[in-house]
């Protein structure tokens, strides 16, 4: 588990968007399982240290996909299948959390 307060305040919040905006946008019960099923893996992969995700990488990704709600869902699948990602630019560095995740 990470000892990075940001790392794993961005984990919590990467994990409520997804939840939260397939709950909002998606009512066939079999998507809101899905939806729980992939905040959870953002949580297990936190908690058993199982290739986990930097802050950088989840900046990274949401950075190509957007900040839509469907954005963060694809770029949250991505997370759980691309643990290493290159390093990142100087400008990826200087991204503040708040622009993109607002629980």
């Amino acid at each position: 588990m990470t000892d990075d307060p940001d790392d794993r305040e961005i984990y919590r919040t990467l994990a409520w968007v997804i939840l939260k905006w397939r709950l909002d946008a998606e009512k066939t019960q079999e998507q809101v399982y899905r939806a729980a099923d992939l905040a959870k893996n953002v949580y297990d992969r936190l908690e058993d240290n199982d290739r986990p995700f930097s802050a950088a990488q989840i900046r990274a990704i949401a950075r190509v996909y957007g900040r839509s709600g469907k954005d963060l869902y694809a770029a949250a699948e991505d997370l759980l299948g691309v643990p290493n990602l290159p390093e990142l630019p100087k400008s990826v560095r200087k991204w503040k959390r708040d622009r993109w995740f607002q629980p």
